[in-house]
């Protein structure tokens, strides 16, 4: 999965069904960004840059020294062509700006990427992007904090983000 800190988000509300998910399906579908909530409640002006990418169970992230492998790279590629798809399919404005994605968008996404692409189910899970989740569940958040960050890479969370930058595409209604 990535999840591009930047992004306008709708905000959770009751309508957007996330509430639904179980804990397991919080651990697993949603991310958190300490420097976007930040941006959100205002205390900094700007909305931080960089893309986290979230991998599958199982797979380890390469440290920061590291050189990046095919599969990690090539796992980071569709993670970004899937969010292409998901800006695409519950974007609120015609350039893909504003991204009104929660639990129903993303269950609806993922049957689509099954059905008509033939993705595996688990594929189709990893590469969709995650929901923002601090804004949703703060009471939450120490609690599921460790589980849901891991496998999340801040490889290009501040730099070395511009490559991948690039592939994201304006979406045109």
């Amino acid at each position: 999965m990535a999840f591009v800190v930047d992004q306008l988000r709708v905000p959770h509300s009751m309508f957007c069904e996330c509430d639904r998910m179980t804990r397991e399906e919080r651990v697993r579908l949603t991310v958190s960004d300490c420097t976007f909530f930040m941006f959100m409640q205002r205390r900094i002006l700007h909305a931080p840059p960089g893309i986290l990418f979230k991998f599958p169970d199982g797979w380890t992230p390469s440290g920061p020294h590291e050189p990046e492998s095919l599969r990690y790279a090539s796992f980071k590629i569709l993670s970004i062509l899937a969010e292409n798809a998901a800006r695409y399919f519950s974007s609120q404005d015609a350039e893909g700006f504003i991204f009104d994605w929660h639990y129903r968008q993303f269950l609806e996404l993922k049957q689509i990427f099954i059905t008509h692409f033939h993705f595996p189910p688990t594929i189709a899970d990893a590469v969709l992007p995650r929901i923002h989740d601090l804004e949703l569940f703060p009471y939450l958040y120490e609690d599921i904090c460790q589980e849901q960050l891991k496998n999340v890479t801040y490889r290009h969370h501040c730099s070395d983000y511009e490559k991948y930058y690039r592939l994201r595409i304006v979406t045109t209604l």
